[in-house]
């Protein structure tokens, strides 16, 4: 089974977000949507699949604002999969209510959601298995992992 890995990159401006799916890594870089002069920009996040893991799982480039409030619902793939608050992935490794992103007055953060395989942050687990992390900042250079390497079954 493979993991999903993204790297991050965070600003106030944009933010990208690449996950891979063997090991399903993500590239995050923040970005704002453009905005008139009086209003502040819009937290955008960007996932685009690593290219450079071994194992990585190819998708489709998501493009997401995420103003301050919303939560970015990460998962595995469901019949749901085109809600406005989702990004899902087709993975074993990957739990149906995975992790979650949000934005928090300009900055970015990730927390595991009680999966199973785990989210990783810089290759460090954010919580045991079945347990809730603490929302951890996401930066520019992050690699976000989710779901651990499962050796076995077709995928």
């Amino acid at each position: 089974m493979n993991n999903s890995t993204s790297g991050v990159s965070t600003s106030t401006s944009s933010q990208s977000i690449a996950d891979n799916n063997n090991t399903n890594t993500n590239t995050a870089t923040p970005a704002s949507s453009s905005s008139s002069p009086s209003t502040p920009p819009v937290p955008h996040i960007r996932i685009v699949p690593h290219l450079d893991a071994p194992r990585s799982l190819h998708f489709e480039v998501v493009d997401k604002d995420v103003p301050d409030g919303f939560v970015l619902k990460i998962g595995r793939f469901t019949d749901k999969q085109n809600l406005p608050n989702r990004v899902t992935f087709k993975s074993k490794v990957v739990s149906r209510g995975h992790a979650e992103i949000y934005s928090e007055l300009g900055k970015f953060y990730i927390r595991d959601t009680k999966s199973s395989s785990g989210t990783f942050l810089n290759h460090a687990r954010l919580s045991p298995p079945g347990v809730e992390s603490k929302p951890a900042q996401l930066k520019d250079g992050d690699v976000v992992q989710l779901g651990v390497d499962y050796q076995g079954g077709t995928q």
